[in-house]
């Protein structure tokens, strides 16, 4: 409504051109991550402009720092409330891009703010700012047949994360998993997920071409990730293959740059 629009209108913008990630060693010579940025990226904006953009920052390395800081233990309450302020900031960064990219969706790529980057099969169109991807659910190639069924899958994705994210938290094997936001605007659905440092080279486990071809060259992630979907109770299956396919049949499991 008119007074929900005019909180995200007025909502505090993360300009990216403040943020930044030295590293620093704490007493015991532990490398840790400076987040104070958090006290002070805000900054009040009441138009569209969009945020500077500084290639460097990755909102992908600090939730896997404090996430891993939660879940250890150590200095959790710390890492608790620095991981509810990044969320805060990446959710509001989130919208104000995401309402940009759906009020200009009916305009050509030339005239667009923010330029796309290319076009899903069973989706629409993709961006890629500010460390952050964005794509448009919606049926694209009429893969559905339904406007709403891209909607409620990416909601089901969502929800998906969520599950993964806690039951692998008591997996042996660690593993890692995207910051992924959804903004609803104007009848639209945007999917807002933190730019991984991944690629086709890094891919070790599933599909990266909606089943296709199917990869499994890494034992101790095919392990953990068996051992989570039966703890979620998701029945496999074996493709024609030969491969063991323990989840979604693109389900991709990466070891990605960063080493996680």
């Amino acid at each position: 409504d008119e007074e929900d629009d005019k909180k995200v209108s007025d909502s505090y913008v993360s300009h990216i051109d403040d943020l930044y990630l030295p590293h620093l060693g704490d007493e015991n010579g532990e490398e840790v991550v400076d987040d104070s940025y958090l006290s002070r990226v805000s900054e009040k904006s009441t138009d569209r402009n969009v945020p500077k953009k500084d290639r460097s920052f990755s909102w992908n390395s600090l939730f896997q720092h404090l996430y891993a800081e939660k879940v250890s233990g150590r200095k959790k309450e710390q890492a608790i409330l620095r991981l509810h302020n990044l969320l805060n900031d990446f959710t509001t960064v989130c919208v104000q891009y995401a309402r940009i990219l759906i009020s200009e969706r009916w305009l050509s790529s030339e005239r667009k703010t923010l330029k796309p980057v290319g076009i899903g099969y069973a989706g629409g169109q993709k961006f890629m700012v500010d460390s952050i991807f964005f794509k448009f659910c919606i049926d694209n190639n009429k893969v559905y047949g339904d406007e709403a069924a891209p909607r409620k899958i990416a909601n089901l994705d969502l929800l998906g994360l969520d599950a993964l994210l806690h039951e692998s938290s008591f997996a042996e094997q660690s593993l890692h998993f995207p910051l992924t936001v959804l903004v609803d605007y104007l009848g639209f659905r945007v999917l807002c997920q933190a730019k991984l440092p991944i690629s086709s080279e890094t891919l070790l486990l599933g599909s990266a071409d909606a089943g296709r071809t199917f990869h499994d060259s890494f034992l101790p992630l095919s392990k953990t990730v068996r051992c989570v979907a039966q703890s979620l109770n998701l029945a496999g299956y074996v493709r024609s293959s030969g491969h063991f396919v323990p989840a979604a049949f693109d389900l991709e499991g990466h070891l990605a740059e960063d080493n996680k």
